[in-house]
């Protein structure tokens, strides 16, 4: 059963995974700025959502493990009955999390001196589950209000 990422509303936009899939990390994520979505577009312009996706991208491309990584840790997958799978997730793909979680750090860091005293208005996340092998970066705009569309998603 495969678990999706949630659904764009309009005080949550959803970058869904777009490339090659390694236990739930993609290898590139949706960084076509949604220009249908209002609120997205009042409140975080088009050249710093770019500059913010290119960040992620280039982390990602850097910190994804080589061919040669991948495939030695699926092939010995079965003399190590999956342990090799943990291996490659606590040593590569913890690297990539890293980097991208800290990206969106960066980004939200940014955004707070922007701001000042007064409130953030957006949001950068990365979330990953590896149980549910699905991950999306999440863009927050905190100073929507949340209509019944977004009542309950997470």
């Amino acid at each position: 059963l495969m678990t999706l990422p949630p659904p764009t509303t309009r005080s949550r936009v959803v970058l869904c995974p777009m490339g090659e899939d390694l236990l739930g990390l993609s290898s590139a994520y949706d960084s076509r700025y949604p220009e249908d979505h209002a609120e997205l577009e009042r409140l975080v312009p088009k050249e710093t959502f770019d500059e913010v996706m290119e960040r992620i991208s280039d982390d990602i491309i850097f910190n994804w493990p080589c061919l040669l990584c991948r495939g030695l840790y699926w092939l010995l997958c079965p003399f190590t009955l999956g342990l090799s799978l943990m291996v490659l997730r606590v040593t590569c793909l913890r690297d990539l999390v890293i980097a991208v979680e800290d990206n969106c750090a960066l980004e939200n860091r940014r955004l707070q001196r922007e701001a000042g005293d007064e409130p953030v208005k957006v949001r950068w996340s990365f979330h990953h589950d590896m149980f549910k092998q699905v991950s999306w970066i999440q863009i927050d705009l905190l100073d929507v209000q949340t209509d019944h569309d977004d009542a309950g998603q997470a």
